[in-house]
């Protein structure tokens, strides 16, 4: 695919939004993980019925959908910074932009 000269999004923009978009990804993994892993200790327990299908039919899809997300991050990898000092740059341009979470 060529690649297109924009007026307005600057490469350094784009680093950005690759780098947040990869976070994201990694945090819909995590959350995958976890659905996972307390999908199986429900099942471990779980009398057959239809909450016990309706909780094996979440695992297949979380399964499922936890694999598009390896192959998404696998992708998204590939066009990240290759430079250390680059990807670092990035990652702290977007937490500069991230609120602050304010002591409760």
């Amino acid at each position: 695919m060529e690649k297109r000269h924009y007026l307005f999004f600057e490469p350094h923009e784009e680093m950005d939004a690759l780098v947040e978009m990869y976070k994201s990804n990694e945090r819909d993994h995590a959350l995958h993980v976890l659905n996972l892993e307390r999908y199986t200790t429900m099942l471990q327990g779980l009398p057959e019925g239809t909450f016990r299908q309706r909780i094996e039919m979440l695992s297949r899809q979380t399964a499922e959908r936890l694999a598009e997300v390896d192959a998404i991050l696998d992708a998204t990898r590939l066009q990240l910074p290759q430079s250390p000092a680059a990807l670092n740059e990035a990652k702290l341009r977007l937490q500069a932009r991230q609120p602050m979470a304010q002591p409760k």
